[in-house]
């Protein structure tokens, strides 16, 4: 996963390198857990590049494979966004 790098420059670019797992991370899925037992929907808002598409797409593959007649369910304000979104699935 593209990351950036502790002290880099603005404009710098970034790195590819293994994600690190954050708290606020861990209170999400834990949202998430609570949402599915409790049948409610789940809406976050975030800051951009934090790596929540790839948790989104992976939440939203898991069920489709593992239950079956199972449908998901991705949306957003602008078709350009989306579409990078479904290629992460």
């Amino acid at each position: 996963m593209e990351v950036i790098s502790e002290g880099a420059r603005g404009g710098a670019g970034r790195n590819e390198k293994f994600p690190t797992f954050l708290a606020k991370q861990y209170e999400f899925f834990h949202y998430v857990e609570m949402a599915e037992r409790l049948h409610k929907d789940v809406a976050i808002l975030k800051a951009r590049g934090i790596g929540l598409s790839e948790i989104v797409a992976c939440l939203a593959v898991r069920p489709y494979i593992t239950n079956r007649g199972y449908r998901s369910l991705l949306t957003c304000a602008a078709e350009g966004k989306l579409t990078p979104l479904k290629t992460k699935c």
